[in-house]
């Protein structure tokens, strides 16, 4: 059996078409990410609106809450 050199292996790069959907996965990764809160146990969250306190009190669990307003 013959002996190759290293030239002989093509060694390819990833597609740009690959870069970008990874890149707009990992975006809309981060934006889901920043929708949702984390209040503990035994703790209540406290809901802001421009500054202002609203009157809805967020429970303990995983709530929802406006990313951008």
């Amino acid at each position: 059996m013959p002996e190759r050199g290293l030239d002989a292996f093509d060694v390819k790069g990833p597609k740009p078409r690959t870069i970008a959907l990874l890149a707009l996965l990992f975006l809309i990764f981060v934006i889901l990410w920043g929708l949702f809160v984390v209040v503990p146990a035994v703790h209540r969250g406290g809901v802001l609106w421009w500054g202002g306190v609203e009157s809805r009190i967020m429970g303990e669990a995983v709530n929802w809450r406006v990313p951008i307003a």
